[in-house]
């Protein structure tokens, strides 16, 4: 079973009655909640306290990965597998297809419960939108995981909004004037006036100013046309709330209407790294030799390109798969 609640980090003490090494992979039993975040779990059959940042449900499983730091330890637990999925959907007569597993592996990216009705409700959502479910599945549980009703009549727009450039259907054509810039100063005026830019009504601004539980995505759609490029898309920031922080940001940009770029930066312990995603192979060719010119321009920063333009299938515009760090060997339920 796919617990409700999935959480990325357990902490314990390392001065507890038995010894745990580095990089041991452990099945953590959860027996119930003392108080607060602390939690009573079993770990090869002994019983310890165990602080949570999610709230666990007793009799849940998990299998974690342990990370030993100086006074403490830490637990992180690993994500489910896709033929998890399967027997999930498949026990509660969901359909079990790749549509059901982008939706549940989107709930589970952003740390929210898997309720049946919320993923047929997606479904249904989906199937109704030309775009690609990969992000719109993610879109969806942002827009739910900030309390926003996903069936409201207004989501179709929002979701055009969140997703802008990413596709080539008519709302973009009908609703956006376009300018002709024939410099990079005029777009960068442009693109002030578009980040200022706010209205009462607006869903893109109540979905931006609502706070989730987990730092959120700030979203700010653009499109620019140049003497030779049509250019649109997103600027997608990761903001901590708590902490004032920006953690990552997303630059998606779509070029005449074909060709996806994704430029990903996050922030690591002592740089930022910035990561290309690209949905077409000559593109990627010609990107990767102008990596060396990138990378003279962010010389004066703290950014570190990595010099792999990636496939632009394996991101879903916010979070690289490999930044899940699944352990694809382990049966983490029982």
């Amino acid at each position: 079973m796919i617990p409700g609640n999935f959480p990325r980090i357990l902490k314990i003490e390392s001065s507890s009655a038995f010894s745990l090494n580095d990089k041991d992979i452990v099945t953590i039993s959860v027996i119930k909640q003392l108080t607060g975040n602390k939690w009573a779990v079993g770990i090869d059959g002994k019983v310890i306290s165990a602080f949570s940042e999610k709230d666990l449900i007793p009799g849940q499983k998990l299998k974690a990965y342990v990370i030993r730091q100086e006074n403490r330890i830490l637990l992180k637990c690993d994500i489910p597998r896709e033929d998890n999925f399967s027997d999930y959907l498949i026990k509660l007569g969901l359909p079990n297809d790749t549509l059901s597993h982008t939706i549940i592996l989107a709930l589970i990216r952003s740390n929210l419960s898997l309720h049946p009705e919320l993923i047929v409700k997606m479904r249904q959502i989906i199937a109704k939108l030309k775009k690609k479910p990969e992000t719109l599945a993610r879109l969806l549980a942002f827009i739910h995981e900030k309390h926003i009703d996903i069936t409201s009549g207004k989501i179709e727009s929002l979701l055009e909004l969140l997703s802008y450039g990413e596709d080539t259907g008519n709302y973009r054509q009908k609703n956006n004037k376009k300018r002709l810039f024939k410099n990079t100063k005029e777009i960068v005026e442009e693109l002030k006036e578009i980040v200022n830019k706010t209205s009462e009504n607006s869903p893109l601004q109540i979905f931006n100013h609502l706070k989730g539980k987990n730092p959120d995505w700030i979203i700010i759609p653009f499109n620019f046309d140049t003497e030779k490029k049509k250019l649109s898309g997103t600027i997608r920031i990761f903001y901590d709330f708590i902490i004032q922080k920006v953690k990552k940001m997303t630059i998606s940009i779509n070029q005449d209407n074909n060709i996806q770029l994704f430029f990903y930066i996050v922030e690591e312990e002592h740089h930022k790294l910035l990561k290309i995603f690209c949905n077409n192979e000559e593109k990627s060719i010609k990107l990767t030799k102008k990596i060396e010119n990138l990378r003279k321009n962010l010389q004066n920063t703290d950014i570190i390109i990595d010099d792999i333009i990636y496939k632009e299938e394996n991101f879903d515009g916010f979070t690289p798969l490999e930044d899940l760090n699944m352990y694809r060997k382990i049966n983490m339920y029982t």
